[in-house]
């Protein structure tokens, strides 16, 4: 008798169906090493913007594609770069203290020149031994605009902007320049051209600008990475996935610990992979590969050898961490 090949594509879709039904997908955050690695003695630090900047009201730069209200604040929309780089290295594991440096008395700006002593004075009153200066920002138009759409009758585009910025490290102590960087970054801002809503897009620019400035200097945290977990087949299997969405993974690991050691090699495969994606959670690298070895090695699944392949990916980038973390020599 000749088999039936719609029947068995048929079969086929549905035993796929039925293995999806069996996963999930949530996000973890992940530990990311930065592009560069910055001196060890850089640990509490001021953040200061470009001393003397002093710009005419309604001018940014270089920028001829966007128009400004004639007394738009500059120096306002400026301060987007160091609240962006400030975000990222205030939450980075890296440094001891990070904190914007207060320029109320606007003294340091006065003359557009910041002496040592002055740097002293600032990282004196913020406790912090490196002062971070941006001492540089100049922006220019890349493109008119990428794309444009209308929402609710106002007009929205896409706009590409080069911003050319240049941060020093300087520490008081030894009267020491530590590091410079010198960058030029391409950025895609969305948002309105009307000069009423300009400043909020420059600022946006800006922003980014700062961010990807924090992420080049020093190891952060991505909050979106998306994992696959298995929440079946199996009761116990969707017990688990339950305390998972109430965000009680030890309950969970219970029952995958449970399930990995016995005797249904598929249940105990996935049961170790969960295990794997819970050790990794907790940003224990060393754990989480010796499961997803161990889940390996029981069921031939290339959801599973591809989660292999990430953590071991992972464990040479802690290398790079470590060192940038002062945990090597």
């Amino acid at each position: 008798m000749s088999r039936n090949p719609y029947n068995l594509f048929t079969l086929f879709c549905l035993l796929l169906l039925a293995g999806s039904c069996f996963s999930n997908r949530i996000t973890i955050s992940v530990l990311e090493p930065a592009k560069l690695t910055l001196p060890a003695s850089i640990q509490r630090i001021s953040i200061f913007p470009e001393p003397g900047l002093r710009s005419k009201p309604g001018v940014f730069d270089s920028i001829s594609k966007i128009v400004l209200d004639e007394n738009a604040d500059i120096r306002e929309i400026k301060t987007g770069y160091l609240h962006g780089i400030y975000e990222i290295l205030s939450t980075s594991p890296r440094f001891t203290k990070v904190v914007i440096a207060d320029t109320s008395t606007g003294k340091f700006n006065a003359n557009g020149i910041l002496y040592w002593d002055d740097v002293e004075r600032i990282c004196k009153h913020d406790t912090t031994d490196v002062l971070l200066i941006l001492k540089k920002a100049v922006s220019y138009d890349a493109v008119e605009l990428i794309n444009s759409y209308w929402i609710d009758n106002i007009y929205y585009s896409y706009y590409k902007i080069v911003n050319n910025t240049k941060w020093v490290f300087y520490r008081p102590e030894d009267q020491t320049e530590l590091a410079e960087f010198v960058v030029r970054d391409t950025v895609i801002a969305e948002g309105n051209l009307a000069p009423s809503e300009a400043e909020n897009l420059l600022y946006q620019t800006c922003y980014i600008s700062g961010r990807n400035m924090g992420v080049t200097l020093c190891p952060h945290w991505n909050d979106r990475v998306e994992r696959k977990f298995y929440s079946g087949p199996g009761t116990e299997m969707k017990s688990a996935a339950r305390h998972i969405r109430k965000n009680n993974w030890y309950e969970a690991a219970l029952i995958w610990n449970r399930l990995a050691e016995g005797s249904n090699r598929m249940l105990a495969s996935r049961s170790a992979y969960n295990l794997a994606l819970a050790w990794e959670r907790d940003d224990e690298l060393d754990q989480a590969f010796l499961w997803v070895v161990f889940a390996d090695s029981l069921r031939n699944n290339p959801a599973i050898a591809a989660y292999r392949k990430t953590l071991d990916e992972r464990l040479k980038a802690k290398l790079k961490l470590d060192e940038q973390m002062g945990q090597t020599d």
